[in-house]
């Protein structure tokens, strides 16, 4: 995990254990994930067409295919690409998104 070094990959900082529990120090992202985002969205707004437009859809899912590409080309995979993996940040009226939950394995 401290070797990933990707726009798309969560910064890892350091890991210890605490009990029999594994505790990981990542970079914070309070804009929640994915899924806090679309879950917000379907409280507050009308979502009978869906919840995101073409264009934001287009754009998460290029986001996505870029870290799973990254993990790819190093012949790694991840086994749970989940909403509620990728989490989002914005800086400057851009957004940024992570990938998270490093269930990631060598292929």
């Amino acid at each position: 995990m401290s070797s990933c070094n990707h726009e798309n990959v969560v910064n890892y900082h350091t890991s210890f254990v605490v009990k029999e529990e594994l505790w990981l120090v990542l970079r914070l992202l309070e804009g929640g994930s994915l899924l806090d985002v679309i879950k917000h969205k379907m409280r507050v707004s009308n979502c009978k067409h869906g919840v995101f437009d073409e264009s934001t859809i287009a754009t998460v899912l290029r986001e996505v295919l870029k870290g799973l590409e990254y993990f790819h080309s190093n012949g790694q995979i991840h086994r749970q690409v989940l909403n509620e993996n990728y989490y989002l940040i914005t800086l400057q009226s851009y957004m940024f998104m992570y990938l998270t939950n490093f269930c990631v394995f060598e292929s």
